[in-house]
């Protein structure tokens, strides 16, 4: 269309960075009592929970999240989003 300006280039990787403010903090201070996003090196973000009884942070599916080795352990972790305007969650 002649007259109309083309849309700003840009990557995803600076949507993303500007998109959501940054609230990762260190594994140190995650809360170990209710289901929070935790950050693995190998395989990113993960929704779990620390287990108390096994002492190790697990999926929702009950497995580990990492295997113990240094750089598979969570090294950050943030809240859960809310879920979408709308949404109603499936009890379990």
């Amino acid at each position: 269309m002649a007259g109309k300006a083309p849309a700003p280039a840009f990557a995803i990787g600076e949507f993303m960075e500007n998109a959501l403010p940054s609230t990762w903090q260190p594994i140190e201070s995650a809360p170990k009592d209710q289901e929070i996003l935790v950050y693995t090196r190998p395989w990113g973000p993960i929704i779990a929970v620390f287990s108390g009884e096994f002492g190790e942070w697990l999926s929702r599916m009950q497995v580990p999240v990492s295997i113990k080795d240094d750089d598979e352990l969570p090294t950050h972790w943030q809240q859960l989003p809310p879920p979408p305007a709308g949404a109603e969650p499936i009890e379990r």
